[in-house]
């Protein structure tokens, strides 16, 4: 399979996901760009993925949750701030973990996330 399919698969499925239940990159992207085998390291599609979200993420899923009454902008620019700061800072030390201790603390991420979900709804 070409790159170009497994980014667009990964496109379409992480964009469905984003405006049916805000899910990202976090939970989508990095391990569908691992499943299509695309980038060796986990540091570029990390780093890939976050250009992705540099343009306006989610303009139009946004426009229709907030027209009908589901955002709240004061605290959704506060948390951009505070996402803004903190994921650079994090970024800093990020590029230079090992590939295989960071895939390990993406992974345990994700299932704590998962297995909260599950056990809070």
């Amino acid at each position: 399979m070409s790159d170009l399919i497994g980014l667009t698969i990964t496109g379409i499925i992480s964009g469905l996901f984003a405006g049916f239940v805000g899910a990202g990159s976090e939970i989508l992207i990095i391990p569908l760009l691992t499943y299509f085998s695309i980038f060796e390291s986990v540091k570029t599609r990390i780093g890939t993925s976050l250009l992705m979200l540099l343009p306006p993420t989610g303009l139009f899923a946004v426009y229709e949750f907030y027209n009908k009454g589901f955002v709240n902008i004061s605290y959704g620019i506060y948390l951009a701030i505070v996402f803004t700061l903190f994921s650079y800072f994090s970024s800093l030390y990020s590029v230079n973990i090992d590939d295989a201790i960071l895939s390990t603390i993406f992974s345990i991420f994700t299932i704590i996330a998962g297995v909260y979900m599950l056990i809070t709804k």
